[in-house]
């Protein structure tokens, strides 16, 4: 048996829809759009993000609210700051600032 229990879900199975949105929350206000939040005391999890199959897409990005690109990881698990497109592990590019690497 399935012991999950969804209180939200979506599911989108629309393989033919391109540049199509599941789930879009907008708001025009100074609080949080949206937030994502654990409070299970012994074993909660995190955010767990499962997207994109080609590994030069996109699987997750956040940017700010003019769409400027700020944090994306690729599907190839590239992680890009201040990149659209990392093209190693860690691709930054901007002033980076560390005390010990």
């Amino acid at each position: 048996s399935n012991n999950t229990r969804n209180l939200v879900q979506i599911i989108n199975d629309n393989v033919a829809a391109t540049e199509a949105t599941c789930l879009k929350i907008q708001q025009d206000s100074t609080t949080w759009a949206a937030q994502i939040k654990s409070t299970h005391a012994t074993a909660g999890a995190g955010l767990y993000v499962a997207a994109g199959d080609d590994n030069n897409a996109p699987a997750f990005r956040v940017a700010d609210k003019d769409d400027n690109d700020k944090f994306t990881i690729q599907g190839s698990g590239n992680v890009g700051i201040g990149t659209t497109t990392p093209a190693t592990t860690l691709d930054v590019r901007g002033t980076v600032s560390a005390f010990t690497i």
